[in-house]
């Protein structure tokens, strides 16, 4: 497939894409919204559900499924204002007036979450020691579920690049003023998206990447399409950045090789699924979706929206 750049002040350019590459983790969670349970329903996943502990014996990432909105292995901290609701993307695209109160956090670790200055979770927390024992400190904040303890770790695997990826195509920058349109597979040593720039995915892509940032761009995938997005090193959604805003989150599947961070800034509009269990995740931006992260902080007014469509069938 083509990468087809239309330059403002140049002419137009093109990279020509490999087509073969690879999937990544469970397919559930397509722009369909796939078969999970919706959000606030009887169905919704509690704290010592079977799913606390799905995949315990599966250690492929791509047999991998989210069993909950947010899982992070070692802390999680929702400070000054973050707020997170739940909402089904196979029913549409997030409406504040019917937001749900059905989102689950889970932390493995023992000094698990800290929720401070106002926050609010319309939810439940799970953590993997006794909230009793300070586990969990609610300063000033609002948790409508409770704070319970897991009824076991939640696995998280590991996960490789892709095999059968084409050669890397070096560093690649749709600057300020270009638009491109793309489908198919490619790998790159970087991949940035320019304040102002458009990129539009035509078609079903996977990529590998060192980094990825989108500094101020619009990021849209074609109904129906999936971009796979593999990155080695860092994630950085900055000020003013819209990514696949108008697709369900299971269309933009973001995977964190390694122990990288993942940046959501303030003013970043995202739906995606990000599946990064080795990296440190910080947003204060509006997301739609689910993540998992070994570390999680959502801050300055952050709106998280956990996504029921996107969790395990």
């Amino acid at each position: 497939m083509i990468l087809l750049f239309l330059g403002i002040a140049c002419g137009p350019s093109t990279i020509v894409l490999g087509e073969d590459g690879a999937s990544g983790l469970d397919s559930g969670g397509s722009d369909s919204g796939g078969n999970a349970d919706s959000a606030g329903d009887s169905g919704d996943t509690a704290v010592g559900d079977s799913a606390d502990t799905a995949d315990t014996d599966d250690t492929s990432a791509s047999a991998w499924c989210f069993p909950h909105g947010v899982i992070a292995d070692e802390r999680a901290e929702f400070a000054y204002g973050a707020n997170v609701d739940s909402f089904d993307s196979s029913a549409g695209v997030y409406d504040a007036s019917s937001a749900g109160s059905a989102a689950f956090i889970a932390v493995n670790g023992t000094g698990a979450c800290a929720m401070t200055n106002g926050g609010t979770i319309r939810g439940e927390i799970g953590v993997g020691g006794d909230p009793a024992s300070g586990y969990c400190e609610e300063w000033g904040a609002s948790v409508t579920g409770g704070v319970s303890q897991l009824s076991g770790s939640i696995s998280m695997p590991t996960i490789a690049a892709p095999a059968g990826m084409p050669a890397s195509e070096g560093d690649v920058y749709v600057g300020w003023g270009e638009a491109a349109v793309w489908g198919g597979n490619a790998q790159f040593r970087s991949f940035r998206l320019g304040y102002g720039a458009t990129l539009d995915v035509t078609d079903d892509a996977v990529v590998l990447t060192d980094d990825f940032a989108n500094e101020g761009g619009t990021l849209t995938i074609a109904s129906g399409k999936t971009l796979d997005l593999y990155v080695t090193g860092d994630v950085t959604l900055q000020y003013g950045s819209s990514d696949n805003v108008a697709g369900g989150p299971g269309q933009l599947n973001i995977y964190v090789i390694g122990g990288g961070t993942v940046s959501l800034a303030g003013g970043a509009t995202v739906n995606a699924r990000i599946y990064a269990p080795e990296a440190a995740l910080t947003t204060a931006a509006t997301f739609s979706g689910a993540w998992v992260s070994a570390t999680a902080t959502a801050q300055w007014g952050s709106n998280t929206h956990l996504d029921a469509a996107s969790l395990c069938p």
